[in-house]
């Protein structure tokens, strides 16, 4: 599954930056009303709490086993992306942002790669869905950070 989340939120570069890549604000979010699932994030005690490295796991109920979400890429205010890891799937998200006359425009790209028999039969599902409500999702980011 690969999907791209294109939109601009009214705020400086460097403020978005942190909204979309801070861990503190990441666990806040999930647990929100904005927050498209319900999950938990938990920081992940020997590694770094930002940039480079920096991971958490991330439960999300019903979901099987935690995911842990690395920093694999750090360049402030312009680039953070993420794999995402556990025995049923492997994910990246990439975060692009650049400056924008009304604010920050931020690029979503967010790919999945189903490694367990469940997760290959539930992926097709998850794709339509996540195609079909990409706007609502876009909005629910930029409250989530506004």
């Amino acid at each position: 599954m690969n999907e791209t989340l294109e939109f601009v939120v009214k705020r400086p570069r460097e403020a978005v930056f942190q909204g979309l890549t801070d861990q503190d604000m990441i666990s806040q979010f999930a647990q929100s009303q904005q927050s498209p699932v319900k999950m938990t994030v938990e920081p992940v005690l020997d590694r770094p709490r930002t940039g480079l490295g920096s991971a958490v796991k991330v439960s999300v109920p019903g979901a099987g086993q935690p995911l842990l979400m690395e920093t694999v890429e750090w360049d402030p205010p312009k680039r953070c992306v993420r794999t995402l890891e556990s025995p049923d799937l492997s994910a990246r998200v990439a975060f692009d942002f650049e400056d924008d006359p009304a604010g920050t425009k931020v690029k979503v790209e967010f790919k999945m790669e189903a490694k367990s028999f469940l997760f290959k039969m539930m992926l097709p599902v998850l794709a339509k869905k996540v195609a079909a409500e990409k706007a609502a999702l876009a909005e629910k980011i930029k409250d989530g950070i506004a």
